[in-house]
């Protein structure tokens, strides 16, 4: 057991963090505490912490542009489904297609990609993520969510192009 310093309390020391510095190995505060105070500290701070973390970040990769974009290049050829879902949000968006529900749907759209990416691996026949009702038509325009996504070869994707979905009238 011990006390905390701020709410005065005896508590068990597993509800404290590991502190290396100080004499029993703990924090002086709980975690309850030390989680109020840092939050506290942080509002206070915030205007002053975001200034030197941007400017931080920006020295950074100044600095180390290369090493960055060469991990960007290792990152794209390893998880090239992320970067098309990536690509098709972003074109999504572009023509305010997307829902307000789409952030909770996110790792089912990524997942729907490396599906076709495997798929075309597999089959060795190309496969796109295609939207069932298009997103940009004359006569209607659909939405960037899981529900209106299908994986088709890419020999019927740009067949059908964005003239003709189920159910048209």
């Amino acid at each position: 057991m011990k006390i905390c310093s701020t709410c005065k309390l005896n508590k068990p020391k597993n509800e404290f963090s590991k502190n290396k510095q100080n004499r029993d190995g703990l924090q002086h505060r709980c975690r309850i505490c030390l989680k109020e105070y840092n939050s506290t500290w942080a509002n206070n701070h915030l205007d002053k912490f975001k200034e030197y973390d941007k400017l931080a970040r920006r020295n950074w990769y100044v600095k180390n542009s290369d090493r960055c974009k060469e991990g960007q290049k290792q990152r794209r050829k390893s998880h090239p489904e992320e970067y098309i879902a990536r690509e098709a949000a972003r074109r999504a968006a572009k023509l305010q297609a997307t829902p307000l529900w789409f952030n909770n749907e996110r790792v089912a759209i990524r997942e729907l990609y490396r599906t076709a990416r495997l798929l075309s691996e597999t089959t060795g026949i190309k496969h796109h993520v295609d939207h069932i009702v298009p997103l940009k038509s004359e006569i209607v325009q659909g939405f960037h969510c899981f529900a209106n996504l299908q994986i088709l070869s890419a020999e019927e994707n740009l067949a059908k192009s964005n003239q003709y979905w189920p159910d048209m009238p």
